[in-house]
């Protein structure tokens, strides 16, 4: 009896560290992904470089508006959840932030930075990533189109964050089906809402200790391709 709750008391001992912008628009979906899993677990991390103009712009262009108003920014206040500010997640100050919350493991949901090495060896159960490509075959910020363009499966791919980009060990893939009467910001819209449902159970599985860095696949590199922003001629073909 006592190993059980000594077992219990060793699995809830960390905090989850989520990393966004305080105005990305799709934090809110992501927390509430993670409280419909029962993950209570979870401080959000907002670094002060916010969600730019221009990023505002792919997104609508991405999504029309979709999840706008959806979920309320006020949806996290009113969860009580633990909110801090840094002034990059990669600083010295944040990193040791994280160590000072108990926080073993992060969420990329949304960073506006390239991890630093050293973050990513502070974290001891790994900094997960959900990447919307198939991995290793697409890596970059304009998998799906590309993947469109190509008529091949549209893909979430769970992975653990190493240093390079969209090359860490895999956790889990998805592929997700269409209907013939399905729109570009039909088919964005849906990875983006299961890749934060996809989030909540890699950290479901962590949380309960059925995941761990070693269980990840590490990927063929030699397979590997990195496509570059799609250009405006091929996505009018998107």
């Amino acid at each position: 009896f006592l190993v059980i709750i000594y077992d219990h008391i060793m699995k809830k001992k960390f905090n989850f560290g989520i990393l966004s912008t305080e105005n990305n628009p799709l934090l809110p979906f992501y927390i509430k992904a993670m409280l419909n899993r029962k993950i209570f677990n979870i401080i959000i991390i907002n670094d002060e470089k916010k969600f730019s103009n221009f990023d505002k712009k792919i997104w609508k262009e991405r999504t029309n508006d979709y999840f706008e108003n959806k979920i309320s920014k006020e949806f996290i206040i009113n969860k009580n959840i633990e909110i801090y500010k840094v002034k990059n997640h990669n600083d010295l100050k944040a990193i040791r932030l994280y160590k000072k919350l108990n926080i073993n493991c992060l969420l990329n949901a949304g960073t506006p930075r390239k991890l630093s090495n050293q973050l990513i060896k502070s974290m001891a159960l790994g900094v997960i990533n959900i990447h919307p490509g198939l991995l290793p075959f697409y890596r970059g910020c304009t998998a799906v189109e590309w993947s469109i363009l190509n008529d091949d499966k549209v893909s979430n791919t769970a992975h653990f964050i190493d240093r390079g980009f969209d090359t860490g060990p895999i956790i889990k893939v998805e592929w997700y089906k269409f209907s013939k009467k399905a729109t570009y910001q039909d088919i964005r819209t849906k990875v983006y809402s299961r890749g934060c449902r996809l989030a909540a159970e890699i950290l479901f599985k962590i949380n309960n200790n059925d995941l761990s860095i070693k269980k990840a696949k590490p990927q063929n590199n030699l397979k590997g391709k990195y496509w570059s922003p799609i250009n405006k001629k091929n996505m009018k073909l998107v």
